[in-house]
């Protein structure tokens, strides 16, 4: 198998690709999503939300399973991308819900970062996952509920 490097540099053209409008690799990115180099799934995910705001859904699902990723790294250029193509992510909100609980703190902040901005465009369901796993909206962003006083009665 070639090089990590090699394999980079070839998600890389195929991104300038994707950017000019070649339809047909938008499948390669998909198969790149499975290589064994995490940089190499990062930088396809990236580049598929290109494809996805060009309305190909099979792109959005790429990115969609690479939710699940075992390394962080991955799942952050996930929600970055979701967060580049917010208008078509509302199928996906509950998805990017379960991160909030994920057991790195980059993937939870971004998980957090993509559903408020979704709850301020009007997603409802984003909203109520936000409040579902104790966030209140504050005056400019959604914040983490504090324990009152009787909370800490109650324990």
């Amino acid at each position: 198998s070639p090089l990590p490097s090699t394999r980079r540099q070839a998600v890389d053209t195929l991104a300038g690709m994707v950017l000019g409008g070649d339809e047909g690799l938008v499948g390669e990115l998909l198969l790149a999503l499975h290589d064994q180099d995490p940089q190499v799934r990062e930088t396809s995910v990236l580049v598929l939300a290109e494809g996805a705001k060009q309305g190909h859904p099979e792109a959005l699902a790429g990115i969609k399973n690479c939710l699940l990723d075992p390394l962080p790294d991955v799942r952050v250029s996930c929600l970055k991308a979701l967060a580049q193509v917010h208008g078509v992510v509302r199928g996906l909100t509950s998805d990017v819900g379960l991160l909030l609980r994920d057991g790195e703190s980059e993937v939870r902040r971004r998980s957090k970062e993509l559903l408020v901005r979704l709850a301020q465009y009007g997603d409802t369901a984003a909203s109520a996952i936000l409040l579902r796993n104790g966030f209140v909206p504050g005056s400019a962003e959604w914040r983490e509920m504090e324990a009152s006083p009787r909370d800490a009665l109650l324990v």
